[in-house]
């Protein structure tokens, strides 16, 4: 994983500390950012173990 996310991350605690973070902002990052991103890229990493296993459930 690259470090923007974490680069972001402490730039985002910065404002909360001082009480000037945007509420908005900080849920943008947790869901594209962290969640999102870890999914696209770092889980990617697993799928080839789960590849052809199918148990019938959509």
């Amino acid at each position: 994983m690259s470090t923007f996310p974490s680069v972001r991350a402490l730039e985002l605690r910065a404002q909360f500390d001082k009480a000037s973070c945007d509420f908005g902002l900080l849920v943008d990052f947790l869901a594209r950012e962290l969640v999102a991103r870890h999914l696209l890229e770092d889980d990617r990493t697993f799928f080839p173990l789960f590849a052809g296993k199918h148990d019938g459930a959509h």
